[in-house]
């Protein structure tokens, strides 16, 4: 009840809330499904402006594609970019959420998962989105190794950041945003400042 009150209500200090998994995967299927359209519809339209080119076209068709056919083929080819640009985003996510220090922080990352795991899917969804400020991830697959299957047994997935379990089983994205905001950035060389004692 608290993370869904969380989940529901927090907000960082740009004012982005946490959007939930289950959102941002319609979203994502929208965009991905609304981006093949316009692309299919943009490639059709490039291909009737080359058989119109080669007089391919027939002759009903033609008479109503010289009376707008400018207005055509620039409505393709904005199509075609609209298209690309929604595919591109539906296969990067990302978030608008920013931390008060730009940069990585940790120096590494394990994602202990299995195979046709759903929630495994979601922690790897959500290191790409915070992938701007982890290190990037390595990927180990408990089955594979029977004393991790032994050691993790049905908790997956686990997230070891810096040789310590930081989230077994379902991963929280407002503590995996707090995390990383109360982290110190890793200086450009890739070491961790020392902490300054006051």
């Amino acid at each position: 009840m608290v993370e869904q009150f969380a989940r529901n209500r927090l907000m960082n200090g740009n004012q982005s809330p946490v959007e939930s998994t289950s959102d941002r995967a319609r979203t994502r299927r929208f965009a991905h499904a609304a981006g093949t359209f316009l692309l299919v519809l943009g490639t059709a339209g490039l291909v009737a402006t080359a058989l119109h080119r080669y007089d391919l076209l027939p002759r009903r068709i033609e008479r109503w594609w010289l009376r707008a056919g400018t207005i055509l083929i620039c409505s393709s080819v904005a199509c075609v970019l609209a298209g690309c640009r929604l595919l591109w985003n539906s296969g990067h996510p990302r978030t608008g959420w920013r931390p008060r220090n730009a940069g990585v922080r940790f120096h590494s990352l394990v994602l202990y998962k299995r195979s046709e795991c759903p929630l495994c899917d979601e922690a790897r969804e959500l290191i790409a989105i915070y992938r701007k400020f982890l290190p990037p991830p390595v990927e180990v697959d408990v089955d594979g190794d029977p004393r991790l299957a032994e050691k993790f047994g049905t908790c997956v997935p686990v997230i070891e950041i810096d040789g310590k379990i930081r989230f077994r089983g379902q991963v929280s994205e407002v503590l995996l945003r707090r995390l990383i905001d109360r982290t110190v950035p890793n200086e450009p060389g890739g070491r961790r400042p020392l902490p300054t004692r006051r």
